[in-house]
């Protein structure tokens, strides 16, 4: 007679745990120990009501129900845009249009309320490395063009003027009626135009430099904040407040740090600047610096091209993401 042996085993017991919300990332801490509203590793996700809801994606642009144009020439590529933020004084109406970079490093441009094309500027650019910014110059609305062999576009919606033999500058803000710009030769080195005339350089005619004397690093970034003027340096940050050419300023630094800032992840966010370094997200108030979010950043692989910006009352940041079990990542916005 043969037996045979009879395995008992417990019935499986079937549980809901309730997760009330999303907390969000947290890569820090020990996966097992995280309570069951965060996660280890995460992107593109968005809860609402309790329930995970379909991505946002990427779709066609649309303002007001209507398309922007979607391509420039073919076999051109789009490298890099800018809103041109334009007003005409004539007609009295807002005449805003959407600049393009083009991987032939020309330029086009699109009316946001018109055009259903994208129209080639008459230009002669001197380089590849573009830094647009939106300013005032004989009462009217312009763009501010400078590429990286020195020089600089002035378009006023109609006629290009071009400048030569001006500094290299990577980038650039208006602040009491200048144009501050950090120089794309000198590493320490923050210059300001002419007041009232972002054309002119020289420092005989009203344009001038302040040099900062410290370790600080490279400037990566200037940005007016509320009453003063913030200058993101590689290694830390100052406050400039006052008028350069009268002498009547202060320069104090607010903020210094080991880890390395990331010019392209500062964003103006209401009350707030918020900032990227090497191991976290950092918030200056006007008063303090402080650390708003770490828990990020063990997934980042690498942040040279990361880039932040602030919409809606949200601020997005874009960077490249180790893989759940590998080394190499994807970009993903969060």
């Amino acid at each position: 007679m043969k037996y045979y042996a009879k395995n008992r085993y417990l019935e499986p017991k079937e549980f809901v745990y309730k997760i009330e919300d999303f907390s969000g990332v947290d890569a820090a801490a020990a996966e097992e120990s995280l309570p069951l509203g965060y996660s280890p590793y995460a992107y593109n996700v968005r809860f609402g009501g309790g329930a995970m809801l379909q991505g946002y994606g990427v779709g066609y642009a649309a303002i007001g129900g209507r398309y922007l144009p979607g391509m420039i020439t073919v076999g051109e590529t789009i490298k890099k845009v800018f809103l041109y933020k334009r007003f005409d004084r004539t007609t009295g109406v807002r005449d805003d249009r959407l600049i393009v970079q083009s991987n032939e490093d020309k330029l086009y441009e699109a009316d946001l309320t018109s055009d259903t094309a994208f129209h080639e500027i008459n230009v002669q650019l001197g380089g590849d490395k573009l830094t647009f910014l939106n300013c005032e110059y004989s009462e009217k609305d312009v763009l501010w063009i400078c590429d990286n062999h020195g020089h600089l576009i002035l378009y006023d919606g109609t006629t290009v003027q071009t400048m030569n033999d001006t500094p290299y500058f990577s980038d650039a803000c208006v602040y009491n009626g200048r144009v501050f710009a950090s120089s794309g030769a000198g590493a320490n080195v923050l210059r300001f135009s002419a007041e009232n005339n972002p054309g002119e350089w020289r420092e005989t005619e009203g344009a001038g430099k302040v040099t900062f004397p410290d370790e600080g690093g490279k400037i990566l970034r200037v940005t007016p904040f509320k009453e003063s003027l913030l200058v993101f340096r590689e290694y830390g940050v100052w406050r400039y407040i006052g008028y350069p050419r009268a002498s009547s300023y202060t320069l104090n630094r607010i903020y210094a740090t080991e880890q390395p800032i990331y010019g392209r992840s500062v964003s103006v966010c209401g009350d707030k600047v918020i900032f990227a370094t090497g191991n976290g997200f950092y918030a200056y108030d006007a008063s303090n610096v402080k650390s708003v979010f770490q828990n990020l950043f063990p997934l980042e692989d690498g942040l040279d091209d990361c880039a932040g910006c602030y919409y809606d009352n949200k601020y997005f940041f874009a960077l490249r993401m180790k893989k759940r079990y590998g080394s190499r990542g994807r970009r993903s916005g969060h």
